[in-house]
């Protein structure tokens, strides 16, 4: 299974930038523990690119640009973090 979740959450911007990636790398850790609770056994979690070349993300400006590229760069940092956490809770299974 891949999971690739995230982009379309930042490309606006948001001025909570630690609160929105907290949201939705948890999010993304529910969506783990249904796959394995389902059976899954392999899951492959993708990080974000930089976002903050997207033209919708430039058209809005040098400050939204700033914006995203923080909001990218905390939400990859909990990501890694929280996959870790999880391959640690299922150790059976491959969890990248």
């Amino acid at each position: 299974y891949i999971i690739w979740i995230g982009g379309n959450d930042y490309v606006a911007g948001r001025s909570d930038v630690d609160y929105a990636t907290t949201n939705t790398v948890e999010t993304i850790r529910n969506e783990i523990e249904w796959l394995t609770y389902y059976g899954a056994h392999n899951i492959l979690v993708m990080n974000l690119p930089n976002l903050s070349v997207v033209p919708e993300v430039i058209s809005k400006g040098e400050e939204n640009v700033g914006i995203v590229t923080q909001l990218v760069k905390q939400h990859n940092e909990k990501l890694a973090k929280m996959v870790a956490e999880e391959q640690e809770k299922y150790p059976d299974d491959k969890i990248m």
